[in-house]
């Protein structure tokens, strides 16, 4: 990346945090939940195809599913949450932009 575009990305967090910094507090929580989505589709099978292996019964093999689905649904609601958040700042701070930077 060259280095003049770093700065202006840079100066732009730098603005967004003083504009309202709850803006750059979503991004984070974006980044985090889009971290977090799929380590639940790598845990929860492993754990699955583990208790059946061992031998578990129906209901020991039962939880992992409905962890598997009750994580899953949680990390899509709340990445949902924050995505339309995200949207009603970042066409804030556009107008912020235009107008105080014509």
């Amino acid at each position: 990346m060259k280095k003049h575009t770093l700065e202006s990305i840079i100066y732009l967090f730098r603005l967004s945090w003083s504009w309202n910094p709850a803006y750059l507090m979503l991004l984070l929580c974006s980044v985090i939940v889009s971290i977090l989505l799929p380590l639940p589709a790598i845990i929860f099978p492993a754990w699955i195809v583990d208790s059946l292996l061992v031998g578990a019964n129906f209901e020991e093999a039962l939880l992992p599913v409905l962890g598997l689905a009750a994580s899953t649904f949680i990390l899509a609601l709340l990445n949902t949450w924050i995505q339309r958040k995200q949207i009603l700042l970042q066409s804030g701070f556009k107008d912020f932009l235009n107008y105080n930077y014509k």
